[in-house]
């Protein structure tokens, strides 16, 4: 699958709780804390619907859709920053930095700004 092919048919809603899906999984688990910020952040319907699609997808089509609804939302400077924090909180929901979490931001920091 190239990016080319991948089209993702998400509001900016879903997308943003898939994204912060992938932040929490990044040391391959969701803790109940990052769960509470996120769904203080998106909707508990999109939520689980996008918690759906993220477990049916590997990393490289986590990535490549993450990329293309980038893309096709063509966010503002501001926008991104507010992904960037919300992320942020996402993988500090905790009070301690794990570095997968931590090496996570910095790169999804890079494919989003």
């Amino acid at each position: 699958m190239d990016m080319d092919e991948v089209r993702v048919e998400w509001t900016k809603e879903q997308f943003k709780a898939y994204l912060l899906i992938y932040a929490a999984n990044a040391n391959f688990l969701e803790t109940d804390e990052e769960h509470e910020v996120i769904l203080s952040k998106v909707d508990q319907e999109d939520y689980k619907k996008m918690h759906r699609e993220y477990e049916h997808d590997n990393d490289f089509q986590r990535l490549q859709k993450i990329l293309a609804a980038v893309e096709k939302f063509g966010y503002s400077k501001e926008d991104l920053s507010a992904l960037r924090e919300d992320i942020r909180q996402v993988i500090n929901a905790e009070g301690y930095h794990d570095e997968l979490e931590e090496n996570m931001y910095l790169y999804l920091r890079k494919i989003i700004s």
